[in-house]
């Protein structure tokens, strides 16, 4: 058996990625509330980490084109994935915005 053509891990996988960045987002604002942690530092590796992301989305994409043996929706997901880590990052932008930006 093929597990990458399994239609459960298939299922799981793809909403496991899209899922992800809110729950993420979710552990962030906890993260911050209760502990009153500083996350200024994560705001970089959150838009590197976005771009690694969208760049093996786009990786997998071109892979399906040349004839890859996977379904579309690894790529598709990879991509979302990728596009959901912007509401995170907005609001660690937002949250630790310099005073002066606040208008």
């Amino acid at each position: 058996m093929n597990i990458f053509a399994s239609r459960m891990v298939l299922i799981g996988l793809t909403s496991l990625l899209i899922i992800a960045p809110f729950v993420l987002w979710g552990v962030l604002y906890v993260a911050v509330r209760k502990w009153s942690l500083n996350l200024r530092p994560l705001i970089a590796r959150f838009r590197a980490f976005r771009w690694v992301a969208w760049s093996c989305g786009v990786l997998l994409i071109v892979g399906c084109l040349a004839g890859g043996h996977y379904p579309w929706s690894y790529a598709i997901a990879v991509a979302t994935f990728s596009a959901g880590l912007t509401f995170p990052e907005s609001w660690l932008k937002r949250q630790y915005a310099p005073i002066d930006s606040i208008a």
